[in-house]
């Protein structure tokens, strides 16, 4: 099957796209909310701005693989996460909100491959099973840990000193894992020509 034919797998389309949407611009905004004087966690705020890239290229790679295949969709109206238009929140607030966040697409997700499958489109299928689903399961656990982790710190006597050394501590190796990830698939975008000129500035350097 080259390009779905079914109303209803088209809606799981649409509806997965826009949940992704939706966990790119979330990420965005709370890795501002991190860097306001009432968290104050950059580290954290880092490691959003960085995903918020990273789930970009993950969404483009998606609706490019879609396009490929004849799929058209059309854009989504996009809902704001709850911590965007709250005056006060905090770090376990927002933590727990963005896990919802991936839940919700992992959710979606599932059941597009079901969708797909029974419209015999194991190609739909597998790709976002293989790309997508195996990723969520990793981030939602990292973010489940995250917010065990930082809760328990802000029952300490030092509240702010706790999510201080949680933010250095673990959220420091995540920045790395995904800052690579940024970068592989910034030079996996690269022509052969900017590849080039990279290697040159590689060496005078």
């Amino acid at each position: 099957m080259t390009a779905p034919n079914s109303t209803a797998l088209n809606e799981e389309i649409n509806a997965l796209i826009k949940e992704m949407s939706e966990t790119t611009a979330s990420y965005f905004i709370a890795s501002l909310r991190f860097l306001t004087e009432e968290i104050n966690l950059p580290v954290s705020s880092k490691l959003f701005y960085l995903i918020h890239f990273a789930e970009s290229h993950r969404l483009d790679k998606l609706m490019d693989f879609l396009v490929t295949r004849g799929c058209t969709f059309k854009w989504p109206t996009m809902t704001p996460p709850s911590f965007a238009t709250k005056t006060h929140t905090n770090a376990v607030e927002i933590l727990t909100s963005l896990r919802d966040i991936e839940i919700r697409v992992y959710e979606v997700a599932t059941r597009l491959v079901r969708v797909a499958h029974q419209h015999e489109d194991h190609t739909l299928a597998e790709y976002v099973s293989s790309e997508i689903l195996l990723h969520l399961v990793k981030v939602i656990s990292k973010r489940s840990y995250q917010i065990t982790t930082m809760r328990r710190s802000a029952t300490k006597p030092n509240t702010e000193m706790g999510e201080c050394i949680v933010d250095r501590l673990i959220m420091e190796d995540e920045v790395k894992e995904v800052t690579w990830k940024v970068v592989r698939a910034s030079l996996r975008d690269m022509s052969p020509v900017e590849m080039k000129q990279l290697e040159s500035y590689r060496r005078k350097n």
